[in-house]
Order: structure tokens, then sequence, then C-alpha cells
């Protein structure tokens, strides 16, 4: 053991001699023995060609200027074309007795008889024959192996003509047919459950998510005695196909009626995208579009109603959320281009429309606490707008507050600041989004927090009167 430990001392001693010896021998100057010289190397170019060879020069330019002596052959098989003169039973005039007569080429004779004993409006019976006959030169040529009129086998000239029903053709029957003038269109948002409905399943068109093409549809009934209601988002029906709406439904001043559903911020957690607070002003700018948004249910069917007697392009536009009825009095009438007083007062005039005709009311009965007696104006119409009512009631109150779930530009606001601007200019307040886009929330707190509830119509219009 004592042996292991002399070795161990032994060892210890020698590394730190060593380490001593090295420290010693350390030497931490650097002598220099000739200055650095940098060279440069001469670089060469490389010699690869890139030029890019013209393509031109790699096609033939030799044409072939042929002159054909017969008619090209091409992969599409061109065939006799027939010559009908069938009277389209659906689309012709409501005549009691239609007769027609005559001889085509080469002793070609055809024939039509129609008789109608019911004919009134929409409803139409007939009872129709029609002949047709061939003969003739012309029934012995018919289509070589060239597509050329050429002479053929006897047994293959009657399997043509056969084929083609070029011999005779002879046709009888009755026809009953009720036309609905009464269509309805969707953006894949509610053919399924229509689909369902037997007898209204050919009366409703699903369109698909092409809301812009819904229009052009739309604009084509119209054009053929129909009245479509094409119906969609508002963001979608006035503001993706507003250039449809525009150029082929408003310019044309064509019958059809579009029902904008969600629109304004009450859509809730749609978000922003699908907010549409800029329909009604767009829609109000094409020349005779009559521009409409009921306030509850019982004016919606009214205003639908409306729509359906009236000649030319309507809007309606229609909330998501639920409201309270306003509108099932007695004495409640409904017409294009005018407006309702819900309630009579003398210090300030508040017009409403839609859903927040209900926050207005619900402001009149607060502001009735603190001292102030509103009057409450309903307008579904928005154009043409009720200038008279308007103007009938600034002159007794003095001051005009508007309310509407919609931008302050364009909308009810600025029609009424129009029509008070011509005729009896006063002071007004327009209640609204304030060229602001909205946000996803749940529809009451959306409505609270842009001031368009009853406290926040109250607010606003106390501030406006100074109180």
């Amino acid at each position: 053991m004592k042996r292991y430990r002399y070795i161990i001392a032994a060892s210890v001693c020698l590394c730190a001699f060593a380490l001593s010896a090295t420290a010693q021998n350390y030497n931490p100057t650097v002598v220099v023995t000739n200055k650095y010289k940098a060279a440069t190397e001469t670089a060469q170019k490389g010699e690869i060609e890139m030029a890019v060879p013209d393509s031109v020069r790699r096609f033939n330019m030799t044409f072939d200027y042929s002159v054909f002596d017969r008619p090209y052959r091409g992969a599409y098989e061109f065939s006799p074309y027939s010559v009908e003169m069938k009277p389209s039973f659906g689309n012709r005039k409501p005549e009691t007795f239609y007769l027609n007569a005559g001889l085509g080429y080469t002793l070609h004779p055809e024939l039509d008889v129609v008789y109608s004993p019911v004919s009134n409006g929409r409803l139409s019976l007939d009872m129709y024959g029609s002949h047709r006959s061939y003969a003739g030169d012309y029934r012995k040529v018919g289509l070589d192996d060239r597509g050329l009129l050429s002479g053929l086998k006897e047994e293959g000239k009657r399997q043509y003509w056969k084929d083609w029903n070029y011999d005779m053709d002879n046709d009888a029957g009755i026809s009953f047919r009720y036309d609905w003038d009464r269509v309805g269109l969707n953006a894949d948002l509610a053919y399924n459950g229509l689909q369902q409905r037997d007898w209204l399943r050919r009366r409703s068109l699903d369109c698909g998510i092409a809301e812009s093409n819904m229009m052009g549809i739309a604009a084509g009934l119209a054009t053929v005695g129909k009245i479509p209601f094409a119906s969609s988002f508002a963001m979608f029906a006035a503001g993706r196909a507003f250039e449809q709406v525009r150029n082929s439904i408003g310019y044309p001043h064509l019958n059809v009626k579009i029902g904008a559903t969600h629109a304004g911020i009450s859509v809730g957690e749609d978000g922003a995208t699908h907010q549409c607070n800029e329909d009604l002003a767009l829609m109000r700018t094409i020349p005779g579009m009559v521009v409409m948004c009921p306030s509850d249910d019982v004016e919606a069917r009214a205003a639908v109603r409306a729509a359906l007697e009236y000649e030319g392009p309507v809007y309606i536009r229609f909330g998501r959320a639920a409201v309270p009825v306003i509108n099932d009095r007695p004495e409640y009438h409904f017409e294009i281009g005018k407006g309702d007083v819900v309630k009579e007062g003398k210090d300030v005039t508040i017009v409403a429309t839609g859903i927040c005709v209900d926050s207005a009311l619900g402001a009149a009965e607060l502001l009735k606490a603190e001292g102030i007696d509103a009057e409450v104006v309903n307008i579904c119409t928005i154009k043409p707008l009720d200038e008279e009512l308007i103007v009938k009631s600034a002159k007794k109150t003095g001051k005009v507050v508007t309310v509407e779930e919609h931008s302050v530009i364009g909308g009810l606001g600025s029609a009424v600041c129009d029509a008070l601007c011509k005729s009896y200019p006063v002071p007004v307040c327009k209640i609204g989004m304030q060229d602001v886009f909205g946000e996803s929330g749940p529809a009451a707190a959306l409505i609270e927090k842009y001031g368009l509830d009853a406290k926040g119509v109250c607010k606003s219009v106390k501030e406006f009167l100074g109180k």
C-alpha cells in the first residue's frame, strides 16, 4: 500500500515539473520574415454560346393555296335540314283558329291546323293537327361518301329517308297548358325545401352559387311574360350582381323582383364580408328601381304583394334577426311610395326603416320619460320616398333624426336629406353605420355596439337636441 502512495506522489511531482518547464520556454514574440504581396489572377470570359435561335426559322413557311372543287368534309357530319313550320302552341297569340298551308321545294306540302276552344290568359286548350310529306325528284338524291348530293341506289335511298323521317310526318293531339307567371329563383339556398313541394317544383329554379347568372336568367324570364322573384343574400344580390341588375334588369326596366335577405349587421356571426350595409345606396342609384325595406312580417307580406302588382323592377330588403310585430293594426294600409306615422309627436321626428322602426319606438318611450315627445315615422319605401309626409312632419317638429341598419351614406338618411334640402331644410341627424364595416358577433350585441338599439337611438337623439 505504501508502495502505491510513493508511485502516485512521484507522478504528481513529475507532471508539475513538466508544466513549469513548458511555461518557462513559452515565447509570445512573432517574427515577420517578409511582406505579403497580393496578386490577382487573370480571369477569362466563358466561351459558351448564349444566343437563342429564332423560333420562326424552325418553321416551314411554305403554304398550300390549293382551291378545292368540292365542299370540305371535316369531322362534323352534316345532315339535311328539315324545314319545320309547326306553331308553338305555348308561345303563340291566343287565336281561336290557326291555319298554315303551303308547298315547299319540289312538291313538299305542309299543313298546320290549330283550334283553341279555351284561350283565357294563362289557361289554354288546343286541338292541333299537322302534315308533312316529300315527293318529286328531291327524293332521288342523297349524300355520298364525300358529303355531296348525288344519286343513291334505291335500297339505300329508302333507308336514308326513313332514318330522317322524310317520307311523311303526321301529328295530331290535344294540348292543355297553364302558364305560371310567377317564378322563384334562388342561389342554392332554398331549392331542397321547395323541391319537396310538387306543386312548386316547376316554379322554382336553383341557379347555383352564381348570383350574377341568376339575375340574367330572371331578366330573360321577364322578357317572355314571367314575373321572376330572384333571392339571395343582399351582399350578393345587390353587391356581386350589381352590373347585371343595372344593365339587364334596370336599364330595360324589366318586371323583375329581387328579394335580398340577410342585410345589415344583424347577419351577426357571418361577419363584415356578409353584412351588407351598402345595398340601399346601390339600388337607389338605378333609375326606375323601387327600393323597399319592411319593418316586420306584416309589412313584408304586404310589400311582396305590392311588388307583384307593380310593373317594373323592385328591390326588397329583408333582415335575418327576428323582430316584433308592429303593423298588426286594423287601420294599417300598405302602398308603394307611402310612409306611415306610427307615433305622433311634436319635439323631434324619428324616421326609421326596417328593423330600426322597433328601435325608434323604444327610443320614443325612453325619451317620453325625459319629457321629449318624439314622432316616429315608418318608411318602408325608400324609393320613391314619401317626401310629402317627411316634409309635413319636419314642419311640425323642426328637427329630424333618421335611423337605419345601413350606412349613413346613400341610404334612408341621404334620401330624407335630399327631400328636405329641396322643400324644407331643417337640422338632420343620421344614425346608422358611420362609414365603417361591421364585424362578427351576435346580432343583438352588434346592434347595441353600433347604437342602433332603443338606448343607442335615445342617446343620439338627446345629444342631437342638446339635452
